[in-house]
Parts: structure tokens; sequence; C-alpha cells
């Protein structure tokens, strides 16, 4: 599976980076830090190096940059809303002013140690001029590292919601199937199913979020388990073990309701005698753990439709939670475990 990135913060899809983040700000300090080192070595040579020069210039190019941060953050929404060249223009100004804006304060700081200095407008200058090429060159390349991002977002966003599309269209056939197998054994029970289908239908399938709170989730899954235990009579027992996980917890849709499909269809659904399905949900510290355990029969196993729907499920957790989001299945003896975490945004 690629590497995936999150998904990006809601209307940020401009060139210049969203240097709040973190990611294009750590990136910017580190460049313009050896960018220090270089201008240390041509001035003092490689086996001369001047370390005390080399930490008055880190401690000036460490001010530009995060001054130039927090005005390109400030001033965000006025560089997006503008047009591309009149955006570029106006953050390369505003960088130099900072720029010269810390090199005049350097300069004073200068004096204040050796008050037989005189302030250098030349010394300004020769600052502002070194920036300059630097300055140009980083920012165009935040511009290519943010362009490709966001493709890399917009391609990512897709493939999110085909997946979607595809668990939606997947969860509909297979209630169709439900209502056709209850038609010839029980027709009062079919259109009962079809009458608490349609809630569930009018749910799935006009909601336009891929993230939903959890404890709709929660709720679409206990409607799910009543048509298959409607269906399944005594065979099908379900035990819920839900913790205080808290408010505000989301989740993509129709995340937990494929495992438990595949609860009933790759487990309960092959032993003749049926078996119990576990739900466990909790809270620790910043991520909220989901365990399933269902039984299955060895001898009867149809492994493709499982390993597609968790592949699903695991491709849209990360797609929303990045790296720190795990779907694991551990197949036992006796049964099936599958375990989903996920940090708490």
């Amino acid at each position: 599976m690629p590497r995936l990135r999150t998904i990006p913060r809601e209307g940020w899809d401009h060139f210049f980076p969203d240097l709040s983040q973190g990611e294009g700000l750590i990136d910017t300090i580190i460049i313009t830090q050896l960018l220090s080192v270089l201008i240390v070595i041509a001035e003092s040579g490689l086996f001369g190096f001047n370390w005390v020069l080399w930490g008055g210039v880190s401690l000036l190019t460490m001010g530009m940059t995060l001054l130039s941060a927090v005005a390109l953050t400030l001033c965000g929404r006025l560089l997006i809303s503008s047009r591309p060249l009149r955006s570029a223009v106006l953050g390369y100004a505003m960088v130099m002013a900072v720029v010269a804006l810390c090199a005049m304060l350097g300069e004073q700081a200068m004096i204040f140690v050796m008050p037989v200095r005189d302030f250098s407008w030349l010394k300004v200058f020769e600052t502002v001029a070194i920036a300059a090429i630097p300055v140009a060159i980083l920012l165009r390349y935040l511009f290519v590292q943010q362009k490709t991002h966001v493709q890399q977002h917009a391609a990512q966003e897709s493939d999110v919601r085909a997946y979607q599309a595809w668990i939606r269209s997947h969860f509909l056939f297979n209630c169709m199937n439900m209502i056709a197998s209850l038609i010839g054994s029980d027709p009062v029970k079919a259109e009962r199913v079809v009458e608490d289908l349609s809630e569930l239908f009018r749910h799935v399938l006009t909601g336009s979020k891929t993230l939903i709170p959890l404890r709709e989730e929660l709720s679409l899954c206990r409607r799910y388990l009543a048509l298959e235990k409607m269906r399944l009579g005594d065979r099908l027992d379900i035990e819920w073990q839900i913790g205080d996980y808290g408010e505000g917890v989301q989740i993509p849709c129709l995340t937990l309701q494929p495992v438990l499909e595949n609860a009933v269809y790759h487990g309960i659904q092959l032993i003749q005698q049926g078996g119990q399905i576990e739900i466990k949900v909790k809270r620790e510290k910043n991520k909220i753990r989901i365990e399933v355990r269902n039984p299955r029969n060895p001898r009867l196993q149809h492994n493709k439709g499982r390993k597609t729907a968790m592949k699903n499920v695991q491709y849209r957790l990360k797609a929303h939670f990045g790296s720190a989001a795990e779907v694991l299945s551990e197949i036992m003896e006796d049964g099936y475990i599958t375990r989903i975490s996920y940090p708490i945004k």
C-alpha cells in the first residue's frame, strides 16, 4: 500500500504552504540553518570555521525564518485570495521586509555590544542582498513541495471517495440479498426488514460526509446487527462493551459495519449452531480502540471478500488519521479478532 499523507486542513490548497501545521516550518528552519553554515564557511573557511560567527548568523536566520512564518500565516488568507502572480510577489516582498527588519535589529544589537561602532546601512543592504536569492529559491522549493502535496491529497481524496462508494454499494447489495432470502421463507419478516432498511439507506446513501461521529457509526451498526439477528435468529448472539470515549470523536463512515458484516458472513453464518460477536469500544489516552471477536469454521472460509473489506477500512482510516491508525486481524484456532485503533483529532 502506498504511503499516505493525512488529508490537509480544509480550505488550504494554495501554493504557499500552511506553515502553522509544522511540517513546512520544520523544512524551512532546516534549510535556513544549512544556509547559515554555508555563509560562515564562505566567510571563515571550512577548517577555520568561526563558531561564534555561526552562532550570530544562526540566531539571525532563525529569527528571520520564524517572523516570516508568522507574517505569512497571519496574511495567509490575503495571499490565497489573490491571483498567483500577485500572491507570489506579495509573499516575497513580505519575507524580504522581515529580512530587512531583522538586519536593522541586528545592526542595532551590534551597536549595543560595541558602542564605538556606527549603524551601517551598507551592512543592512548587504544582508538583504545576500538573502534575496536564497529566499527566492526557498519560496520556489516550498511552492513545488506544496503543489505536489495538493496533487497527492486530491488523488487521495478521490481514492477515499471511491472506496466510500464501493463500501456503500456493497452494503446495499448485501441488504438486498437479505431481503431476497426472507421473501420466500417469511414474507412478514421481510416486510419489517424493508421498513428498517429504509432508515439505514437514508443514513448511508444520502450522507456526503466522509467523517461522522462515532456514536452514529455505532448506532448504524446496532441497526445492522438487529437486521442480521432477525434473519439468523438464535444463531446470532451479540455482546456490546462500550466504554466512555468522550464527545466529538469521529470515524470514517462505514468503518465498523464492514467488520461486523465479515463477522456475520465469514463467521457466524458458516457455523451451524451460530455463535457470539463481541464488540468492544474504549478510549486509551488520545486513541480510540475497537475490537471485534467472532467464531469461525476452519473448514469453510471465504477470505477474498474479507480481505477486500479490511483493505478498504484500513485505507480510509490511514487517509484521515495517518500512520497512527491501525487495522489488525488475527486468526485464532476458533475465531477471528479484528482490532482498530486511531488517534482522536
